[in-house]
Formats: structure tokens, sequence, C-alpha cells
């Protein structure tokens, strides 16, 4: 699972693959921080090359957020994800988790799904 979306970076370099590369997870605080990568190409990826631009999202208790985006890895929402998608790991499920959020931000809205 990744999303493909283009972004042209200021030194002129363009890439249009990106994918979750962490999660890091504070069940106790309730926050969580999703990492995505840009890579150039989906072969790029594969074939294990450095991403071109990191971003990180950050989600639940997070200190000095004004107005923190909610918790999305609850028991509640893991479960529904799980029966959603059965096939998948825990692992994945995780992932699949951390993209339907990361669509949920302006930049990544009209991302595609690959």
């Amino acid at each position: 699972m990744a999303l493909q979306k283009n972004l042209q970076l200021n030194s002129g370099v363009q890439g249009d693959y990106w994918r979750i590369t962490g999660i890091i997870l504070d069940f106790i605080t309730q926050a969580a921080e999703v990492h995505i990568s840009l890579y150039l190409s989906k072969d790029y990826s594969d074939g294990g090359s450095t991403p071109i631009n990191n971003q990180t999202f950050t989600y639940g208790a997070v200190p000095n957020q004004i107005k923190p985006k909610p918790f999305p890895f609850s028991y509640e929402k893991t479960k529904e994800i799980a029966e959603k998608y059965p096939e998948r790991f825990p692992m994945e499920i995780l992932i699949t988790i951390g993209y339907l959020e990361i669509k949920k931000e302006v930049f990544f809205q009209d991302a595609l799904d690959v």
C-alpha cells in the first residue's frame, strides 16, 4: 500500500511515490507519529533507494498542539479495520489506519492509492 502524489522539491527534484516508513505509538498518552517518505518512483522505493523527502504527522495528545488530531489507533478503530480487511496482518492494519489518516491531510486528499 502506498500513495501516488507528485511533489517538486525546491531543488527541482520530483517524486510521486509516498510510503509509510514508520509508526510510533504511545498507548499511555494516546499519541502517535506516522512517518511517510517520498521516493522518486515505486521502482526507487522497491530498490531500497533513500527517500527524497520525509513528512511526520502527529495524532492524539501532542504537547503544544492547539487542536490535536484524534488518536486513530484505538482498540475500537484497530478492530474495525481488522474486520474490514481480514486478510491483512496486524502491522498492515496499523499501516492501513496510518494511510487512512494521512489521506485526510489537505495535501494528500487527492492522492491515489497504489
